[in-house]
């Protein structure tokens, strides 16, 4: 079969990392093996190129199955020019060798889990397991061509200086395989040649003796003379031949097409010939696709004989017994041309047949089918159709490409350039994509009338990627979800992509986190039905974020804990939620309160692999604002410069401008530049669309005393929906607002509130900080009573750790200041030993300290003189 347009960290196909098994009674080319075993004896990297049916792939495998040590194989297809999808099949390829040698040696490659978001680093770790292997371990490439330039880059990561014994390549290709030129200048390159690969005069007679060939003494240099020694050439010649008189032809593709329609077929029988004409419409296949194409149910035991008589055929099995092949190319081809040049339609209809058959699972193989049945109709449906999983699945340049093979008119479908658009978006030409979807729209109202449901569906699809204002994203969103209802012929893949979709762009509308969370977790379970596990880890991560956003942090911790770290979002889609699972911890972290777990998340954001993704983007944001909390001049100048990348106008429906402009604010208010901070807040123009920012402009206004702006924001949020979290943000600002007007009981009342809705998620931040007023008002709440004792106890020792004023000279350790601040509770001695995880009698012994060092001889008396 195909190999999937999945670029994301998951394993790669095992037929495409297994070595294909080889007939039984095969001709054992021995000379080949020796100088295999010589070439890659002698050098780090073993190059060989030759054309098409020089049989590379058969004596590869003879040499392997007879290796000593380790021998991993990586077959490479038409999408792997992409680094990162040739790095998932170098991993799982050495892993697939390392389950079978087993043993503790092993045991960090199968641990190993790839960073494709930092290429260079995941191959050193790669390297560095590989270093721990008991034995130097080969690496077989078939289809080197097709690696292109990232298989350059690959072998000079992997290979180096070409001096370590840790990794050898073996490089197998029909077309030239582009190597580092140092390899050669170092001698660390061995190259095979076609005509080490040819067969000799002694090879053919011990083929015509296994296939049971008689002939005279001259048969085997006469079919050389002929051939020139082309393995594919000879066995086509031999094949179930009889008469030696039957050889004739020259070599080259015209001599293989008619060697292929007058000898190897008609020797087959006409039920078998058919058969395999119809089969060989697709190179790679299984017994269900090959059914498909020829309408045979005994397909299974029809490619077994196909197997059985050599015929040009790799059969590859995996451990649970499923069987994929590969035809040669060599006789694929031939196949194609003679049934092109017998029926043309029928060769068209097996096309269409193999396109229909591909659509859901391998929709790009399926598209260049469409192409080759003249249906263009057909490509368009399959893209229009696929393309939003295609990306999600990081195939951005891939689909790129299939959408530039369309031919006019097809090319210029509203339905392809939308795709194309995002293709662009997802690689950073903004420009680029607006043009393009402009022509889109353009177009789309000159279509006929059947199309346009069709059109109407990908252009709100579209619009969810490339909408940048929040008007326009919230549009789209409801666009897609009323087409979503009457489109009730939708497979279920690409339903379950638009559900994603839907979901993704909800959460940043941020106007109903509980209906993204729906979307989403709908998506992800249609994944799971579907087998997508890329869409649906990414489905789970982003529901995640929502739940973060939503303030269920213990439910967003749960799903982060429970999605595979092995299908990490690749660099394509990092335009979007690249290092989405790490902001979404740093982000709970930041409103529990630690800023230090909230730090280790999102530092490794800023400046990393996920570029200016909006991710990036807010972690930079948080990360000013823990500066600013902590009073921390170096890194709020470190963690500000980090600003100057946001984008100057909004982006995907995020409002950067206005986060920029927030931080730059709280820096400047931390800094105690009152004035330029009380400027930056009243620039701030509109944030009725970022409730959580709004609460802290809140609080901002409150601490630069302008307490008229600081309700006006409050009572603009008290008229729409608010995160739990960031309630109780703005409960905590109206207590303080409460307390500087001195009406107390109303304060007490409004911390209690927050208290409330802070205890189930452990909100803590807004209740910390260096504030005298809030600590007062938090020792008043223990001193009244409360319905969440321990949690209050806790945020009272946080407090202590955050600067509780005592008297001059009274210097109290990290854990007498927090055992403090428990006694300021109500809790009993018992329960601040259970709270802090000691014995009642290590919590006395600290009550004894704190109590020789404040002067006092009670609780009461700490408790006041510590206020």
């Amino acid at each position: 079969m195909y190999d999937r347009t999945v670029s994301a960290w998951s394993p790669a196909p095992w037929f495409l990392v297994s070595r294909p098994l080889g007939p039984s009674d095969e001709v054992v080319r021995q000379g080949v093996i020796d100088l295999l075993d010589r070439a890659i004896g002698s050098a780090r990297v073993t190059r060989i190129v030759a054309p098409s049916g020089y049989g590379k792939t058969s004596a590869l495998r003879q040499w392997a199955d007879r290796a000593e040590g380790p021998v991993a194989w990586l077959t490479l297809t038409e999408f792997d020019d992409d680094p990162v999808r040739l790095h998932r099949g170098i991993v799982s390829s050495l892993k697939r060798s390392a389950e079978a040698v087993g043993g503790e040696a092993s045991h960090r490659l199968l641990q190993l889990i790839p960073d494709v978001n930092r290429l260079a680093a995941s191959y050193d770790a790669l390297i560095s397991a590989l270093e721990r292997t008991a034995a130097s371990l080969v690496l077989v490439v078939d289809d080197a061509h097709l690696g292109g330039e990232a298989l350059r880059d690959t072998v000079a990561h992997l290979v180096g200086d070409g001096t370590s014994s840790t990794i050898h390549l073996v490089l197998a290709g029909s077309a030239d395989v582009d190597l580092p030129s140092k390899l050669r200048i170092d001698g660390a390159l061995a190259d095979v040649s076609p005509a080490a690969l040819a067969f000799t005069a002694a090879e053919v007679d011990q083929l015509t003796a296994t296939l049971g060939i008689t002939g005279d003494a001259s048969l085997a240099e006469r079919i050389i003379d002929r051939t020139g020694g082309w393995p594919a050439a000879v066995r086509a010649v031999l094949f179930d031949v009889t008469d030696s008189a039957a050889i004739r032809g020259h070599t080259g593709s015209r001599a293989i097409v008619d060697l292929v329609a007058e000898e190897v077929l008609p020797r087959l029988g006409s039920d078998l010939a058919a058969f395999v004409l119809a089969a060989t419409t697709c190179t790679r296949l299984d017994a269900n696709l090959a059914r498909a194409l020829t309408g045979r149910t005994d397909s299974a035991a029809l490619l077994e004989a196909c197997v059985r008589r050599g015929l040009f055929i790799d059969r590859y099995e995996d451990g649970d017994e499923t069987v994929v092949y590969r035809w040669h190319v060599v006789l694929a081809e031939a196949c194609q041309a003679i049934l092109g040049e017998r029926d043309a339609e029928a060769l068209e209809r097996l096309h269409r047949t193999a396109a229909l058959a591909l659509r859901d699972d391998y929709p790009l193989p399926a598209v260049d089918h469409a192409l080759r049945a003249g249906d263009g109709e057909l490509a368009v449906d399959i893209i229009a159709t696929s393309w939003a999983g295609i990306l999600l699945q990081a195939g951005a340049s891939a689909l790129e490409r299939a959408c530039r093979t369309l031919p006019r008119p097809w090319s210029a479908s509203p339905e392809v350039l939308h795709a194309r658009a995002c293709c662009l978006d997802v690689a950073g030409d903004r420009l680029g994509a607006a043009l393009l979807a402009e022509r889109a729209v353009a177009l789309a109202a000159e279509i006929e009338p059947g199309r346009r449901a069709r059109a109407a569906l990908v252009a709100a699809e579209a619009a969810l990627l490339l909408a940048d204002e929040h008007p326009v994203l919230l549009a789209a969103v409801d666009d897609l979800t009323r087409l979503l209802k009457s489109a009730t012929d939708l497979p279920p893949r690409t339903y379950g992509h638009l559900l994603f979709l839907a979901g993704w762009a909800e959460m940043r509308l941020r106007r109903s986190p509980e209906h993204a969370i729906r979307l989403l977790e709908s998506a992800r379970l249609e994944a799971i039905a579907v087998g997508d596990d890329v869409v649906a880890h990414r489905a789970g991560v982003n529901a995640a974020f929502a739940l973060t956003f939503a303030g269920r942090f213990r439910d967003a911790e749960a799903r982060l804990d429970e999605s595979n770290a092995a299908l990490a979002v690749r660099a394509d889609w990092n335009a979007y939620d690249g290092g989405i699972e790490a902001t979404a911890r740093g982000y709970i972290a930041f409103h529990r309160g630690e800023a230090e777990e909230a730090t280790r998340h999102l530092t490794g954001m800023v400046g990393g692999d996920a570029g200016n993704g909006p991710y990036a983007l807010l972690a930079a944001f948080h990360l000013v604002l823990i500066a600013a909390d902590a009073g921390d001049p170096v890194g709020l100048d470190r963690a500000e410069q980090a600003l100057d990348r946001f984008p100057a106008t909004p982006a995907h429906g995020m409002p950067w401008p206005e986060y920029a402009v927030f931080a730059r604010c709280r820096a400047a208010l931390a800094r105690g530049h009152a004035d330029e901070a009380l400027d930056l807040a009243r620039s701030i123009a509109d944030l009725r669309f970022v409730p959580v920012m709004a609460g802290m402009l809140a609080e901002v206004h409150r601490q630069l005393g302008t307490i008229d702006e600081a309700e006006a924001c409050l009572d603009a949020l008290d008229a729409q929906p608010v995160p739990p979290y960031a309630r109780v943000g703005t409960l905590v600002t109206r207590a303080l607002i409460a307390a500087e007007r001195e009406v107390g009981d109303d304060a007490q009342s409004l911390v209690e509130q927050a208290l409330s809705l802070a205890v189930a998620e452990r909100v803590a931040r807004p209740f910390t900080g260096d504030d005298p007023m809030l600590r007062s008002l938090l020792a008043e709440r223990a001193a009244r009573g409360t319905r969440h004792d321990g949690f209050l106890a806790d945020l009272l020792a946080r407090s202590e750790h955050d600067g509780g004023r005592l008297r001059a000279g009274v210097q109290l350790s990290r854990r007498e200041r927090e055992v403090l601040g428990y006694l300021r509770s109500s809790l009993t001695t018992a329960e601040i030993a259970e709270a802090l995880f000691v014995s009642v009698n290590t919590v006395k012994t600290h009550q004894r300290a704190i109590y020789r060092k404040l002067g006092v001889t009670s609780r009461r008396e700490a408790i006041r003189l510590s206020i």
